[in-house]
């Protein structure tokens, strides 16, 4: 009786260790898969954030040309 509840106890941590392998393995295909989600977003965020810097540029620039003009025409 004892060596059956022995063997039983075996086949139990056996199972056990098992499952929490498999629940490793889980763990860490999520968080890789968070991780490239969350890489994709700041590279998207960082692309967004720098066609907003260029686009500020170019009105301020072209604010800066219209101010130049208007101050020639109103010198002439």
């Amino acid at each position: 009786m004892v060596q059956l509840q022995k063997a039983s106890d075996k086949v139990f941590c056996n199972i056990k260790e098992k499952r929490l392998k498999f629940d490793d393995k889980v763990m860490k295909m999520e968080e890789a898969s968070l991780k490239k989600m969350w890489e994709k977003k700041d590279r998207k965020r960082k692309e967004e954030q720098e066609f907003q810097l260029k686009m500020m540029q170019i009105l301020c620039s072209s604010c800066l040309q219209i101010q130049s003009s208007t101050q020639t025409v109103l010198w002439v």
